[in-house]
This record gives C-alpha cells, sequence and structure tokens, in this order.
C-alpha cells in the first residue's frame, strides 16, 4: 500500500480499537444480526482482504476497500438505541463524519462511501427518482459495491440474503442507468450467479462505471 492508505487504515484501526469495549456489547436483537458491532466488523474487515487477490485490487484500491471495511460502522456507539427499532439511526452520517474528525478529506470516496453505505436496506422499494439520487451521490461505484459484499458477509444467513438482493438490484440499475455497454470483470465476478450471458470484461479504474448525471 502507499504511504496515504497506510496511515488512514491505521487510524481507522487505531479508531476501531478505541472504541472495543463499548461495540463488544452492542448485538442488536434482530434477525439481521448474529454478531456484536466489533465482531462484525472485523468479519467485514476479513472478508475485504479475500477480495483482494479474485479482483486484481491494486494497492490503493485494497487501502480503500479495508478502511472502509474498518471504518463503516465507527458511529454506531454514538447512536445505539438498546431499546432498537431503530438501532443505530443516523450511524453512517456519525461514522463519516468521525473519519472527517480524524484527518480524511470530506470528498474523500473512503469517507463517501461510509456515508452512504446503509441507503440499499429498502431500494428494491424506492423510486427511479430516488435511485437516481443515490447512484449520483455516490463518488465510487466500485468501493461501495465492495464495501456492501463485506458488510453483508457480517450479517446473519438471513440478513446476508437481504442484502445480497439490495445490492443485486442497485448493481443493475446502476449498470442501467449509467449505459455502460459489459459490465467490468470485477462485477462479473461479484454478482455472477444473475448476470445477461452477454456481459463481458471492460472497466478496471476505481470509479468503473464513469461519470454519471442526475436527470
Amino acid at each position: 500500500m502507499t504511504l496515504n492508505s497506510i496511515t488512514k487504515l491505521n487510524i481507522s484501526e487505531y479508531l476501531l480499537e478505541k472504541r472495543k469495549e463499548k461495540l463488544l456489547v452492542m448485538k442488536p436483537d434482530h434477525k439481521f444480526h448474529n454478531r456484536n458491532t466489533y465482531d462484525h466488523t472485523i468479519t467485514v474487515y476479513d472478508h475485504g482482504n479475500t477480495l483482494i487477490d479474485p479482483l486484481s485490487l491494486k494497492i490503493d484500491e485494497a487501502g480503500q476497500l479495508l478502511t472502509a471495511c474498518i471504518a463503516h460502522d465507527l458511529g454506531k456507539v454514538e447512536t445505539w438505541n438498546p431499546e432498537g427499532s431503530p438501532w443505530f439511526r443516523g450511524h453512517e452520517e456519525v461514522s463519516a463524519d468521525i473519519l472527517v474528525a480524524n484527518e480524511f478529506d470530506p470528498d474523500d470516496d473512503i469517507v463517501n462511501t461510509v456515508r452512504y453505505h446503509g441507503r440499499l436496506q429498502q431500494f428494491d422499494k424506492m423510486s427511479d427518482k430516488a435511485r437516481r439520487k443515490l447512484v449520483n451521490k455516490i463518488s465510487n461505484l466500485k468501493l461501495f459495491i465492495m464495501l456492501q459484499l463485506c458488510d453483508a458477509e457480517g450479517f446473519s444467513d438471513y440478513g446476508k440474503t437481504q442484502a445480497l438482493k439490495q445490492l443485486n438490484e442497485f448493481v443493475h440499475f446502476a449498470y442501467d442507468y449509467c449505459e455502460i455497454k459489459d459490465m467490468p470483470n470485477w462485477l462479473q465476478i461479484i454478482v455472477r450467479d444473475d448476470l445477461p450471458e452477454d456481459m463481458t470484461d471492460a472497466f478496471g479504474t476505481p470509479n468503473a462505471f464513469g461519470d454519471h448525471n442526475d436527470e
């Protein structure tokens, strides 16, 4: 990794360890969750590591992904509601703000990905206008999709199934909306179970979908 990637990853690791004691007791009584928040985060991070070689991630891409994996739920300490429903309202925004308060640029792709990572929970019920707005807010769709995949790995079996269903819906909408001719190879690997047969290798940049504009 570059020095920049290592620095950001180290900051995120420090912030996670700083919150470890509180995160260890945060396990919602909910069918989506079967781990406390700390163990969920470690599972998400470990899965991120398993994606680096299969997806041929570059050093900076790997650093971005692992940093996002560690940082995505940092805000759950401040937003924890033991009464439940919702358990962690607004934790995504708080997590992103924690990163900004600790040397991350507000416009960093990692901050952006962390800020919006919880928006797919009911993507299948969103209007097309709301879907387009969400796609336009995401600065790095590749990083966003990879974090979604890792996050799903940290849920219960039911939660993972539901999360991947929403991710699949999002991927296909973004693919159509951005008018991409061919599905990039890394994305084929991620969602290979439900792709049209004619999708082939294409893009390899961090924002693999390219530019996109709202109507």
